[in-house]
């Protein structure tokens, strides 16, 4: 009887272990073994990539295609290549870096053309996760490392100079915000979701008279209005305190009232001493008629922008797939390469119109087409009693004058 009971022990133990280390199994990681090193279409990005042939021929041999791929000319690309290359070159360790060129290039052509990553990937003959990669660390570099050369600084002196420009009296440029198409992010949701039934996020902007942008907010989210977006920007906070640098107000006629600096804007952003925008109602008189005209005439300079901005950089022509932070980073970069060529001496990248009505009308179509729309109206806003005398005077003045 006792020699049974220890072989029922013995068996059982065998049995336990037999278990243990079947399990033992199971939690070993299972490695796979690679099919390859680097996918053999990759192994002939030299001979055959777009780099080394396409890009190669258009470079040296047809000017206007290279135009058309990058949105900008060939002596202009090199200066940027050389400004931004310190930051994107990777030292050669164990495979060989992707080099500086080749990651503008292919940045250049996502926010150009909107192309997938997978067809840049197959063009450019590099990893599709590398392409993933390669383009917010661009599109961050060139905010970063173009930004003083991009934006202007805003002093006193320089607000008189984008004035004298405009056709309105003290105008130191026009305000506007838009929705940027993007796909839901995640856990957002209902923040990102905006009136028009889609998901945004919101691109706040102030325009000179070239239609260069002299502030830009990117990022808030799609269900902010346009006083919601201006009031909670820091641009915003540095207009509620007249901390802007705007030039002390002066009188139009010697002697007379001295009238404040301002923004032109719609009506979404509320009727402000800073941001005159047109008044409202059907029975206007004549006076109020010639206000809203050339309010809206000096205005559109900050819709061409957005048009320019949608026809040349076609990433906003549908759906941007990322994660918001990346999202921000596209933004800021074709903001970058607008300011920078829209200032530059080329007539390529801003077209040539033989009256403003018409190019008012060629971009409003632009825009219409884009996944670009307008943000909704702020009907909470209150005109303060000083903003409303102000605008009654440039009525007045704009009526005798102009």
């Amino acid at each position: 009887m006792e020699i049974d009971e220890a072989y029922d022990l013995i068996r059982v133990a065998g049995d336990g272990f037999s278990y243990l280390l079947s399990m033992q199994e199971l939690c070993v990681p299972t490695i796979i073994e690679r099919r390859w090193w680097v996918r053999p279409i990759i192994s002939k990005r030299h001979e055959k990539g777009f780099l080394q042939n396409f890009i190669r021929e258009i470079k040296y041999d047809d000017p206007e295609w290279f135009f058309e791929y990058t949105r900008m000319e060939l002596n202009q690309f090199e200066w940027i290549l050389r400004k931004v290359s310190p930051y994107l070159e990777k030292r050669h360790l164990l495979r060989e870096p992707i080099p500086p060129e080749l990651k503008l290039f292919v940045t250049l052509r996502y926010l150009s053309a909107g192309n997938s990553m997978f067809t840049l990937a197959s063009e450019y003959r590099i990893g599709v996760s590398t392409v993933r990669r390669i383009i917010p660390e661009v599109c961050k570099v060139l905010w970063d490392v173009l930004y003083q050369d991009a934006f202007p600084e805003l002093t006193a002196e320089y607000w008189l100079s984008v004035s004298s420009h405009f056709n309105f009296p003290h105008a130191c440029g026009a305000i506007d915000g838009k929705h940027i198409r993007i796909k839901a992010p995640e856990h957002s949701g209902s923040l990102n979701y905006n009136y028009k039934g889609f998901f945004s996020t919101v691109l706040l902007g102030v325009a000179d008279s070239m239609c260069r942008f002299l502030y830009v907010s990117i990022g808030a989210l799609g269900s902010n209005s346009d006083g919601g977006v201006l009031r909670d920007s820091r641009l915003g906070h540095l207009l509620e305190n007249d901390a802007l640098n705007f030039p002390a107000p002066e009188p139009l006629v010697p002697g007379d009232t001295p009238i404040p600096y301002f923004f032109l804007g719609d009506e979404a952003f509320g009727l402000k001493h800073w941001c005159m925008v047109p008044y409202s109602g059907t029975h206007l008189d004549d006076n109020c008629r010639k206000f809203n005209y050339r309010l809206a005439s000096n205005r559109s300079k900050i819709e061409n922008a957005f048009g320019i901005l949608a026809s040349k950089w076609r990433i906003f022509n549908g759906t941007i797939s990322a994660a918001q932070e990346q999202v921000d980073h596209f933004v800021k970069a074709t903001i970058i390469l607008h300011n920078l060529l829209i200032g530059s001496r080329s007539h390529m990248y801003k077209k040539k119109f033989r009256s403003a009505a018409t190019e008012n009308n060629y971009y409003s179509e632009i825009l219409k087409n884009s996944a670009i729309r307008d943000l909704a109206g702020n009907s909470e806003s209150i005109p303060t009693h000083e903003a409303s005398v102000i605008r009654h005077y440039l009525k007045e003045f704009i009526s005798n004058v102009f």
